[in-house]
């Protein structure tokens, strides 16, 4: 018997840095079940700190993603009512004003444009500036990285300046605009007035014109241009709606789309969200504040750090991640090894955003093993965002919903516990990035509310009181060699 899925249907594109997937959504927020539609994606990177893609190469990658699932759904591919994407956030590439790129996309891992940042902090008033876009002034961010043009692009103020997924719908449609969501990434948008921040442009000479014109996740765009219509005769009529970032959609997939949660993310790198009722009027000088749309501020913090560091201490030691790693550092109890690891392999955002940081393993010894340097590593992943989550405050009290491929672990699951010194709730939705797109399309089709969306989720043990203790020690000890200069 064949079951009916409801209607409408949702693609929804997941942009990331490893990889670009397609992926379709019923009208009940559900994921149709379909062979792979992804392609994998490389960036450039070197010794200086570069980090950029090819913007054609990603055109063509997404494109094939949308062939494929297209191609997969045959017939079905009519009942698709609108179009969603998430993104990498704060990506930067230069255009002519026809859309064609005259630069590489430059991602938030390209810290090339850190002394640039440094130099920035010393010529502006940071703690304002901080408490009018909700970003600290960072390689992250756009700001930097216009100021390291001066020198690296000095043309750069003839050209456009997008975000990659307001330059693909605008190559799409022809209709440029960038979101509120991905314009909260660039450290341009004004956190309170949702305009883009004059103080900033002026002081980069930046033209407004240069930058995409304001849009929220609803304004959608109806009209595939040429050959696009062609290629895609199915998404013809479909609603595109204003690409996000992914950390927003992330929040709304893991169950995280109004007050009193957490969104917790752990997968390469780690970050906390939450979506307050209001936006802060104070802001903790080491969060940030995003938007995932006009009525949904978006606060949080970012790590550098989490699985990045661990897969570092397991080819380091030459172990194998798995069940059988977990369970020989299970065995050991907690600090016992010693050690104290400051996990800034990459720098450091969260809550220092100290790009010059170093990692720093302390108390090694003869007896050391690399199992020890591996427990510690995640010890010391997990104790930072114990410090991330006390540096947040009020603002992400309640409980934490936490999604990502690292939680799959339990011996990850029971430091992070720990290192909260609460139980989490483990969501059970694999694909909590492109199910957070999708839901946020079906609300603007007014399909279905955010508030009636349950999702699934396993919630962890009460943590145990020598695990806490001993992630707060190690907290401590990271906080004393940062304070030496040594990390």
């Amino acid at each position: 018997m064949t079951v009916e899925l409801p209607l409408p249907w949702v693609l929804a594109l997941d942009l990331g840095t490893s990889s670009c997937r397609a992926l379709v959504y019923d009208g009940a927020g559900n994921r149709i079940d379909l062979p792979e539609c992804r392609r994998p994606l490389a960036a450039t990177t070197d010794s200086e700190g570069a980090n950029t893609f090819g913007p054609m190469a990603i055109e063509t990658a997404l494109a094939e993603v949308v062939d494929d699932a297209l191609e997969t759904l045959g017939e079905r591919a009519h009942l698709i009512s609108a179009v969603v994407m998430d993104t990498i956030a704060s990506s930067l590439l230069l255009t002519d004003v026809k859309g064609h790129p005259v630069s590489p996309l430059y991602t938030y891992a390209d810290t090339r444009c850190a002394a640039a940042a440094a130099l920035l902090r010393h010529q502006v008033d940071e703690a304002a500036s901080h408490d009018r876009v909700g970003t600290r002034v960072h390689s992250s961010y756009h700001p930097a990285r216009l100021r390291w043009f001066d020198t690296a692009r000095p043309d750069w103020r003839s050209h456009q300046i997008c975000c990659v997924g307001e330059w693909l719908l605008w190559r799409w449609t022809g209709e440029r605009r960038i979101s509120l969501s991905a314009a909260s990434w660039t450290g341009l948008l004004d956190r309170r007035t949702l305009t883009w921040d004059a103080p900033w442009l002026g002081l980069l000479g930046i033209d407004e014109r240069q930058l995409g014109p304001l849009a929220d996740f609803g304004d959608s765009v109806g009209v595939l241009k040429a050959p696009w219509t062609a290629r895609w005769p199915a998404l013809a009529k479909a609603r595109w709606f204003q690409p996000i970032g992914d950390g927003a959609a992330a929040n709304v997939g893991s169950g995280v789309a109004g007050p009193g949660r957490t969104a917790l993310t752990l997968g390469t790198t780690a970050a906390l969200r939450t979506v307050p009722a209001e936006v802060p009027q104070v802001l903790p000088m080491g969060a940030w504040n995003y938007r995932i749309d006009r009525r949904r501020p978006l606060v949080g913090a970012a790590m550098t750090e989490g699985g990045n560091v661990f897969d570092w201490a397991c080819r380091l030691a030459g172990l194998v991640p798995g069940d059988n790693l977990d369970a020989q550092m299970a065995l050991r109890p907690t600090g016992s090894h010693g050690l104290t690891f400051v996990p800034h392999l990459a720098g450091e955002r969260a809550p220092n955003w100290n790009d010059a940081a170093r990692g720093t393993i302390s108390g090694l010894g003869l007896a050391t093993d690399g199992i020890d340097i591996a427990r510690a590593a995640v010890e010391g992943v997990a104790a930072r965002l114990g410090l991330t989550r006390q540096m947040l405050g009020d603002v992400a009290r309640g409980e934490v919903m936490a999604s990502g491929g690292l939680l799959k672990s339990s011996f990850w699951k029971r430091m992070v516990t720990a290192a909260l010194a609460q139980p989490i709730g483990i969501c059970r939705e694999a694909e909590a990035t492109s199910r957070g797109a999708a839901l946020l399309g079906l609300e603007a089709l007014g399909v279905l509310r955010m508030e009636d969306v349950r999702t699934p989720t396993d919630a962890t043990d009460q943590p145990a009181p020598h695990d806490v203790e001993a992630l707060k020690q190690h907290c401590a000890r990271q906080e004393r060699l940062r304070s030496l200069g040594v990390s």
